[in-house]
């Protein structure tokens, strides 16, 4: 094998490539067997044909071409080994030289490859991160999301407003007819819920006990009821009655029951107070390395062939699918309440492939310039926390996750970058 040519122009690789003689004479017998295995002649079985009967027969010419193809597609091969070329799609463009018997075998080719990086400005990124903190209003707000499994509704002598329970009785009409589901008495809305259709709930806010009212609602295509789907319903209701939600007052003993942990009411607001800490504290983590990668990328463009956005576009819809299984829900189902494709929903996930695959190739780049190695012991652990076994050597992880520990090996490194760039980071919290 030799390679006459190869030429790189942006992510695509020109090449030129030779086969001799005696590498395409090594193809004729796997060639033969497989182009004759459904030969048949009169006196033989199928795939029994002597090769000189079947040359006579048939000819030579299927037993080169099949012979030219094997052995264009080893030295295609071997050239990408030899040139160490990330390929991301299928060759293009073959075009192969007339075959000479005995002679060379000569064919070019172009291949796409994954784009070359030439890092610029990655040291001393300035970024502004709004740094939040835990408020009294914070703690209250969860205190009282948590005193909602206990409260109760009670009439009130006001108008409806989000969260009240509005008691009414309701004709509803879809294309001149009763919409049976609905049209009934003494039915019951949570205003804000979105029960009857996101837009319907405006409707009853406002209204107070012995109101009346008629409104028309028009449902997307995509509506969760079918019978609705871009139909317009005729709503004409009257209201008995208006619930406000009464939270009960928050005893030592009531803290008790809501957490076994706790011993009174003021314990039970530390330790709220304390896991709200805890969650903005990580948000407040995951906000600033997302204004780092967002400043990394900026300061390093790169143009990412197509074939690479969609294949890390189908790992996120497959992510998607096993997320939705996790919840007892399908992609079919999904895609029949959307009234999406495989393909849109592919769509939907570009965006964020192509930031992925953005900054997965600065940060490998970031890696082997600063040369940041991943241990065998930061794997180790990684691979612990992801799995309820323990691991005591990186064979072991290796072994398990298979093909996947490269997704974790990556990860960590990943981890050791970012690391890396918020050390040297100019952080302004605003």
């Amino acid at each position: 094998m030799k390679v006459l040519k190869s030429k790189r122009n942006e992510n695509t690789v020109s090449l030129e490539l030779e086969a001799s003689a005696l590498e395409l004479a090594a193809h004729m017998p796997d060639a033969f067997k497989k182009v004759s295995k459904n030969a048949q002649l009169p006196g033989f079985r199928k795939g029994k044909v002597p090769q000189k009967l079947f040359e006579k027969r048939f000819g030579t010419g299927v037993i080169v071409e099949e012979a030219i193809n094997r052995v264009m597609n080893q030295v295609y091969k071997q050239a990408i080994d030899e040139l160490s070329l990330k390929v991301i799609d299928s060759p293009t463009d073959v075009d192969l030289d007339e075959y000479v018997a005995d002679k060379p075998l000569v064919f070019r080719c172009n291949v796409l490859v994954e784009p070359e990086i030439t890092l610029k400005k990655y040291k001393g990124l300035a970024v502004s991160v709004e740094h939040k903190l835990v408020t009294d209003d914070m703690v209250t707000e969860d205190v009282n999301r948590l005193l909602g499994a206990q409260a109760t509704y009670e009439t009130v002598d006001r108008a409806a407003k989000e969260d009240d329970i509005v008691r009414f009785n309701a004709t509803v009409m879809v294309d001149g007819e009763p919409f049976a589901l609905w049209t009934r008495d003494n039915q019951a809305i949570r205003v804000g819920s979105g029960s009857y259709g996101p837009d319907v709930d405006a409707h009853f806010m406002g209204l107070k006990k012995g109101d009346q009212k008629t409104f028309s609602v028009t449902y997307a295509e995509n509506a969760h009821s079918v019978e609705l789907q871009g139909k317009t319903a005729e709503f004409s209701i009257s209201v008995d009655d208006v619930r406000g939600k009464r939270l009960p007052e928050l005893t030592d003993e009531l803290a008790k029951t809501l957490d076994e942990g706790c011993q009174s009411v003021d314990d039970f607001k530390a330790r709220i107070r304390q896991k709200l800490t805890t969650r903005t504290d990580e948000a407040n983590e995951q906000a600033k390395q997302k204004a780092i990668e967002e400043a990394v990328m900026v300061a390093n463009p790169l143009d990412i062939p197509q074939p690479m956005i969609d294949r890390r576009a189908m790992g996120l819809v497959a992510q998607f699918e096993r997320e939705m299984h996790q919840r007892q829900f399908s992609l079919q189902q999904y895609m029949a309440i959307t009234q999406k494709t495989i393909a849109d929903i592919q769509k939907d996930f570009e965006p964020q492939a192509k930031e992925q695959v953005h900054l997965q190739k600065i940060f490998e780049a970031i890696a082997t310039k600063e040369k940041i190695v991943v241990t065998d012991d930061a794997i180790i652990a990684e691979a612990n926390t992801l799995s309820k076994r323990t691991f005591e050597t990186r064979e072991a992880v290796e072994s398990e996750y298979g093909d996947a520990f490269a997704d974790i090996e990556s990860f960590v490194r990943n981890k050791n970058v970012m690391a890396f760039l918020a050390k040297s980071a100019k952080i302004k919290v605003v």
